[in-house]
């Protein structure tokens, strides 16, 4: 396969950033100060005050009725410099595991607006009632109605197999073809979806990558105590045919 997109965060050329409150009624603001880059990529997640710049008392919308946020973090995505259509996704990455962290890889799709552009969740880690696990997921909308493929598996998995697991950088993989998706850990199947099988034209269009850490899953608190969280990256590749 031939390497088409290698990133190792020398300069941030290739990404875009989210500022503000973006989705999920999460507790952080996203900005543009919270990375370090210089072979590979650092994400922080910290407790600080800052003023919303959509502040609006009036308004009806979550962005904008928060006049503060408590915490802070970042997301980046190559929307608009990097799109692609089939092919394998490789990261490299090591994940923040604390109460209340929310690191992810994923993919949305170009052409429509989220959530109506389908999503593809090739890593992201959070608590699952009283269990931290990672999931691995597919959505796709269809007639208003939002279908999930979700594999989730606790992080006491991992650690079965090596105790220092969350200490450790872990390569995150999708294989896209024509026919079909599957996510890989550490070159472990995860989840896998036939895309022939799904109605319209879902999964045969172009994707954009993001990556964030986001805080405070459904109103989970993060551990104060812990922070600031560091979600590492320490590179991003696409291979295609």
């Amino acid at each position: 396969m031939k390497l088409i997109f290698e990133e190792y965060f020398n300069n941030l050329d290739n990404w875009n950033f989210e500022e503000g409150f973006i989705r999920n009624y999460e507790l952080q603001y996203y900005t543009s100060n919270n990375v370090k880059f210089s072979n590979g990529l650092k994400i922080y997640g910290k407790k600080e005050k800052i003023r919303n710049k959509l502040y609006d008392c009036s308004s009806d919308d979550w962005r904008k009725n928060r006049e503060y946020a408590e915490y802070t973090s970042s997301s980046i995505n190559t929307k608009g410099k990097f799109e692609f259509k089939y092919g394998v996704l490789e990261v490299k990455a090591k994940i923040p595991t604390s109460d209340g962290s929310w690191p992810a890889i994923w993919l949305l799709g170009s052409e429509e607006k989220y959530p109506f552009c389908d999503e593809v969740d090739v890593m992201e880690y959070y608590m699952c009632g009283d269990s931290p696990s990672i999931l691995a997921n597919f959505m796709w909308s269809n007639n208003g109605e939002y279908n999930w493929s979700t594999k989730q598996l606790s992080l006491d998995y991992f650690k079965n197999k090596d105790n220092n697991w969350e200490n450790k950088f872990h390569i995150w993989k999708l294989d896209w073809t024509k026919e079909y998706m599957r996510i890989y850990i550490d070159d472990e199947l995860v989840n896998e979806i036939n895309i022939n099988n799904i109605k319209g034209n879902k999964f045969k269009k172009k994707y954009y990558i993001l990556l964030n850490l986001a805080i405070g899953r459904k109103g989970l608190r993060p551990n104060d105590n812990a922070l600031p969280l560091v979600y590492e990256i320490e590179y991003v590749k696409v291979y295609q045919n």
